[in-house]
């Protein structure tokens, strides 16, 4: 099932949103919140824009497909309260 989510964050504290091996990005905390609800039976999160290091965000799409039968008020509540809070 392929899900999205509408994302915001302040990025003052963040090396830009796409993943970075050696850096705090917003996709890597976004990875991070759906490997800890859905385990491994989700795929890399896919932003449909990118932002540069201490850039905010309001209303970014990205996408992440997901092996689940939770419902979807389940999961908007679980990816809402899973990433730090500064993200």
């Amino acid at each position: 099932m392929r899900i999205a989510l509408i994302v915001e964050y302040d990025g003052a504290d963040f090396s830009g949103s796409q993943f970075q091996l050696n850096a705090r990005t917003v996709q890597g905390e976004l990875e991070t919140a759906a490997a800890t609800i859905f385990g491994k039976n989700v795929s890399r999160i896919n932003l449909a824009s990118r932002t540069d290091a201490g850039v905010h965000a309001f209303g970014q799409v990205a996408s992440l497909d997901v092996d689940t039968d939770m419902p979807d008020e389940e999961m908007r509540s679980a990816m809402n309260g899973n990433p730090p809070a500064d993200a």
